[in-house]
């Protein structure tokens, strides 16, 4: 597994380790909450993970335990990351990030 640390979390790193992507072998199947303590970095000091994956479409019912109830009941398209299992779905937040993605693209000045 990759990954790089930004900002403060690089003070919890050894200096080679700082501010550069780096390898981290992987055994077993730990979760990325183990991955991270494991590096001396505090999980709880992680407020976002940005994974370079592709994401694939996946069935709901594969995914029913992993999302929330409401979710269940509105949506039935889903996608996960094949590297480190989040699912995701069109949902309010979607939609909120299409509208100021939208906002930020020029007019079709057709």
């Amino acid at each position: 597994m990759r990954i790089r640390f930004y900002e403060e979390l690089n003070d919890f790193l050894s200096k080679d380790r700082r501010k550069v992507e780096f390898d981290v072998p992987l055994f077993g199947s730990p979760g990325i909450k183990d991955v991270i303590e494991s590096l001396g970095v505090p999980h709880t000091e992680v407020d976002l993970i940005l994974v370079n994956g592709e994401i694939r479409p996946a069935r709901k019912r594969g995914v029913l335990e992993r999302i929330p109830a409401k979710t269940r009941e509105s949506y039935d398209e889903f996608h996960e990351c094949p590297d480190c299992g989040r699912v995701y779905w069109k949902g309010s937040h979607f939609m909120k990030m299409q509208a100021v993605i939208d906002g930020l693209l020029p007019d079709d000045p057709a």
